[in-house]
């Protein structure tokens, strides 16, 4: 379990908050700590395997592989001062890329959400 103060005990103290999920009897957030440990663990796993998780209202996580490259590329010796060439060799690499979605996009530049404009609309009946 993370300690006081860490990014990780708040964001276990919110999910506690936010789910009203009482604290043990130490007053720690244990219900979130593992709630948060099944979550990252299932979304790993899918990520493993090369499957995209998708998270509604929030957006898409999604693996992404780069291709190896080989490309000659000149330096410059230290001590003598010469050029010389050389071979790099990139290899693929595997990462993961975020693909937020319409209502994340729009919270982030200052518009209404589509969550909002839906409150708006049945405010307004």
């Amino acid at each position: 379990m993370a300690s006081r103060g860490t990014k990780l005990y708040k964001l276990a103290l919110e999910i506690h908050d936010l789910l009203d999920i009482p604290l043990d009897n130490h007053g720690e957030p244990r219900k979130g700590f593992e709630i948060i440990k099944a979550v990252t663990t299932a979304m790993s796993g899918a990520l493993k395997r090369g499957e995209p998780v998708r998270v509604n209202g929030f957006g898409i996580f999604r693996v992404v592989e780069t291709k190896g490259t080989r490309r000659t590329g000149s330096n410059f010796a230290r001590r003598t001062g010469e050029r010389y060439a050389g071979t790099l060799q990139h290899l693929p690499k595997k990462y993961v890329k975020f693909i937020p979605s319409e209502q994340i996009k729009a919270m982030l530049n200052g518009d209404t959400t589509w969550d909002e404009k839906r409150a708006m609309e049945i405010w307004d009946k």
